[in-house]
């Protein structure tokens, strides 16, 4: 921290832009001796430019000594122009019961991923009124008199820059976030955040991509993106849990409400709710049937469900309603759908992340080859060996097995190594080949 006197702040466009597209803010507080990174929205209204906003209290992001400041400096990794944004903020507490509180509380409740509630909590709001505490982070007017010069940054840069930089296959500016967010195709979705060597906000999975420290002769990384963390969700549909994203029923279950400009998704149309072209259509599935009978992905069964790219065979060759309570089971379920009421969850991720609505792997299947598929791109290198670390040939899930044994995985053999795998049947380990 420095006391020399801030540069001019910057215009409200860029401290918008720039903030509205952060996954995280810091906050540099006079007489600390590090900013506190913060997860926050920025909302705007008929009557203000725009602030930001942040949650802090029991059970939610230390930001120890902003209630006391009168204002800050707020730190935005990565403006548009590519380097870090700072401008000076007043500090400001929005008191439960306001307008100001109505306004941006759901908002907010949205933001706050993975909240712990307690028994008979619905959302964290009457927490946060009784215990915690919202700030408005506001932008000062560009007054050099009037200016608080005791919270601003020294000029030197720190040795760890923060990056907002997207990743993933498809970018979006949905909201006040940005991260990677890819979806396997119809069969499995995926979910990839960049995120800063295990840096991990109250806000829940919020993470960023950091680049190395500066080098000495002054340049910093042509990557800046250090570890991706990849989590995908198997054997569903991409329309299966965001078809109608953002857009949801708010009829029952957890409520869900966007952020404003978010849009919208290469999903279930009006048309395909009508009139789609299977012998089923597309029906929201309510929180009392989040759990359901597993449908058919079988390598087979997703070729012939596909009907050569015509897309109007998932009910004839896909579908499964062969279960027992407590699994949901219905006629033509292969097509139904949940909305942001049920899998809130997922829902506030892609508010935070890049989304890919349109990503198809290179194979049909189960689990273990999409899997592999997803980090390698193929699924060839693989061993079969029994218990006693003995190479099995010709072994089942593994097929074009060469003299050594060695060929493509094409079932779900678990692995060797792996604690947890049955060696009841062949399991294998994987060389990655590499081109002659």
């Amino acid at each position: 921290m420095s006391d020399t006197p801030p540069s001019p702040q910057p215009p409200l466009a860029l401290i918008a832009e720039a903030t509205k597209r952060a996954g995280v803010i810091w906050i540099a507080i006079h007489g600390q001796d590090r900013p506190r990174p913060a997860w926050h929205i920025w909302r705007a209204g008929p009557q203000s430019p725009g602030a930001a906003y942040v949650v802090t209290g029991p059970g939610e992001q230390p930001l120890p000594g902003l209630a006391g400041s009168g204002r800050v400096t707020v730190i935005v990794p990565r403006g548009a122009g590519g380097g870090p944004v700072s401008w000076t903020a007043v500090v400001g507490r929005v008191e439960p019961g306001s307008g100001e509180w109505d306004e941006v509380i759901g908002p907010l409740v949205a933001g706050r991923l993975n909240a712990v509630l307690a028994e008979g909590e619905t959302s964290p709001a009457r927490r946060w009124a009784r215990s915690g505490a919202v700030f408005r982070l506001a932008p000062l007017a560009d007054d050099p008199a009037a200016r608080n010069s005791r919270t601003v940054l020294s000029a030197a840069s720190p040795a760890v820059h923060l990056s907002g930089r997207l990743a993933g296959h498809r970018q979006r500016r949905n909201s006040d976030q940005c991260g990677g967010f890819s979806m396997h195709r119809y069969f499995r979705s995926v979910l990839a955040a960049a995120a800063a060597g295990g840096l991990c906000l109250a806000g829940g999975a919020a993470a960023l991509a950091a680049t190395a420290p500066q080098q000495a002769h002054g340049h910093g990384t042509a990557t800046p993106i250090q570890h991706v963390v990849v989590i995908f969700q198997e054997n569903v549909s991409f329309d299966h849990y965001f078809g109608t994203y953002p857009h949801a029923a708010n009829t029952d279950g957890n409520p869900f409400h966007a952020q404003p400009g978010t849009p919208s998704v290469n999903g279930l149309t009006p048309a395909l709710l009508a009139r789609g072209p299977n012998s089923a259509n597309p029906q929201r599935l309510t929180p009392a049937k989040a759990l359901t009978c597993d449908q058919d992905h079988a390598y087979t069964a997703e070729q012939q469900a596909m009907d050569a790219g015509l897309m109007d065979k998932f009910v004839e060759f896909t579908n499964n309603s062969d279960c027992s309570p407590p699994n949901f089971s219905a006629p033509g379920l292969v097509m139904d759908y949940y909305d942001g009421n049920t899998v809130t969850g997922l829902w506030n991720y892609a508010q935070h992340y890049a989304m890919s609505d349109n990503f198809y792997d290179t194979e049909f299947g189960p689990s273990t080859p999409g899997a592999l598929n997803l980090v390698s791109g193929q699924t060839g290198g693989a061993t079969p060996l029994n218990a006693a670390g003995q190479v099995v040939n010709p072994a089942s899930g593994v097929g074009s097995q060469n003299a050594s044994g060695v060929g493509t995985v094409v079932g779900d053999p678990d692995p060797f190594y792996d604690g947890c795998a049955s060696h009841s049947n062949p399991t294998v380990t994987i060389t990655p080949l590499r081109p002659a």
